[in-house]
This record gives C-alpha cells, sequence and structure tokens, in this order.
C-alpha cells in the first residue's frame, strides 16, 4: 500500500533541508528502516511514555 497523505507536507520538509538540515528526516528514516528489518530493542521505535498525559494516566 503506499499512501499519499503527507507527499505535500514531507515535499516541503525536503525542500527545507535543502537550505537548512532538518533532524527529523534522519530520524524517521533510521526508525523507518528498523521497522523494516523487523528489529525489536533500544532505538528502534517511539514511546508516548514521556507526555505529561500518558504519565498521568499511567500512574
Amino acid at each position: 500500500m503506499n499512501d499519499n497523505s503527507f507527499a505535500a507536507q514531507m515535499a516541503y520538509l525536503e525542500a527545507a533541508n535543502a537550505q537548512f538540515p532538518v533532524m527529523t528526516l534522519e530520524v524517521q528514516q533510521m526508525l523507518l528502516d528498523r521497522y523494516h528489518e523487523g528489529a525489536n530493542g533500544l532505538g528502534s521505535g517511539i514511546t508516548a511514555m514521556p507526555s505529561m498525559h500518558i504519565a498521568i494516566a499511567f500512574l
């Protein structure tokens, strides 16, 4: 499945990256690569735990 829902936003970020480094693009690619590899472990995913609304609900 090829979802182009964010194609315009990604094009904008890529254009901005050509002018000034957008570090999140590199992190996004790293996470996507690890997902496709089926990697598990530290640094292979994201978590919502640092957010206050998740932490409060958890506690």
